[in-house]
């Protein structure tokens, strides 16, 4: 099986996500890289691996994904953040650093509203960290990732998160 084509159509790309829950780790890293290479006309196949594939598959759309850096795949990225497998969790959490700010509306979001998820809470400290070392987080941000490494995330880290949704992407946020 050779994928390394360009110019895929939407059923090539299809098929050839399927292979990326195979048990053979370089047919997976195969397709992986030519739905890499097919760009963002892969995304919404990868999304769909990402939710419901099995944890090979999860893993590999997760890379591919932060390969791609589509904006429009942060939420399912965020989603990721709590899945059950910690490779894809660390995937998903790479693939939003690659996504920088477009993947963080999603993220501050999921922060206010499921703050009692560990594993999220986990995914998200590391993603704006890491964002944080690239000094790529502000004000509000900068008061959230305190909370993730507070005492108590699980009480401060929902107000944290709904202050910096609302000044950064509420009707009060700067345009």
């Amino acid at each position: 099986m050779n994928f390394i084509q360009y110019d895929y159509s939407d059923r090539q790309i299809q098929e050839t996500a399927r292979s990326l829950g195979l048990e053979d780790a370089e047919k997976r890293t195969q397709a992986r890289k030519a739905l890499e290479a097919a760009g963002k006309r892969a995304v919404l196949t990868l999304i769909e691996a990402l939710k419901n594939g099995n944890h090979f598959a999860r893993l590999e759309a997760a890379k591919a994904l932060a390969h791609i850096k589509e904006t429009s795949s942060a939420g399912a990225l965020v989603e990721a953040l709590e899945d059950e497998n910690h490779d894809v969790r660390w995937a998903a959490s790479e693939a939003l650093i690659a996504l920088d700010q477009d993947g963080l509306e999603p993220l501050v979001s999921a922060l206010r509203d499921c703050f009692d998820s560990v594993y999220l809470r986990e995914g998200a400290r590391h993603v704006l960290k890491a964002l944080k070392h690239e000094s790529c987080l502000e004000g509000p941000l900068l008061d959230v990732v305190k909370a993730l490494e507070g005492i108590s995330p699980a009480s401060t880290v929902p107000w944290a998160a709904q202050k910096a949704y609302d000044e950064l992407y509420g009707s009060g946020a700067k345009k």
